[in-house]
């Protein structure tokens, strides 16, 4: 829906098309075929990455809290009985695990990654709406709104595929 709608292929190839209108290509989008595609696209987007924010901030800050009351636990626990000593030392290795796969699921980098796709989305409805910042001397706001949009989107698939790379420090 989106290419009928901007004039191009949003096939995220890396000629860099994304986010902005053909040359020659005249684009005259309806109030209708912008609701329709907030109705679409752009709401069940703005759901995704609010509700992956969620999920990822409530990873990180379980996995924080674990390992700081395990870790309070652990060093207070030598004064106490062998018993408690016994359940500190069982409980020890859960702080590097716990630790382990928050690093592994990257929980607070994926957290601020997806508010901030999230906010700049909501911030692209706000200035269409009232006329202002990039869409102030816009001749279509609906197709420019639709191509940010589409842009916003595609650059936060390009970074997330980018951070699942292995980095160059762990290759010979």
């Amino acid at each position: 829906m989106a290419e009928a709608l901007v004039g191009h292929s949003t096939d995220h190839g890396s000629n860099g098309a994304v986010g902005r209108q053909m040359p020659g290509t005249e684009v005259n989008m309806t109030d209708e075929e912008l609701e329709s595609y907030r109705k679409e696209r752009y709401e069940p987007a703005l759901g995704y990455y609010d509700r992956r924010a969620q999920r990822y901030k409530r990873g990180h800050y379980l996995c924080s809290v674990f390992v700081l009351v395990v870790s309070v636990f652990v060093a207070t626990a030598q004064g106490f009985s062998e018993r408690i000593r016994t359940i500190a030392s069982i409980f020890a290795p859960t702080i590097a695990l716990v630790s382990g796969l928050a690093a592994i699921y990257r929980c607070h980098e994926e957290w601020l990654n997806a508010r901030t796709i999230w906010d700049a989305l909501r911030h692209e409805k706000f200035w269409r709406d009232a006329k202002v910042g990039p869409y102030e001397s816009s001749t279509d706001r609906n197709a420019d709104f639709v191509s940010r949009v589409e842009a916003l989107i595609d650059k936060e698939g390009t970074d997330w595929r980018r951070r699942q790379e292995p980095s160059d420090a762990g290759k010979k």
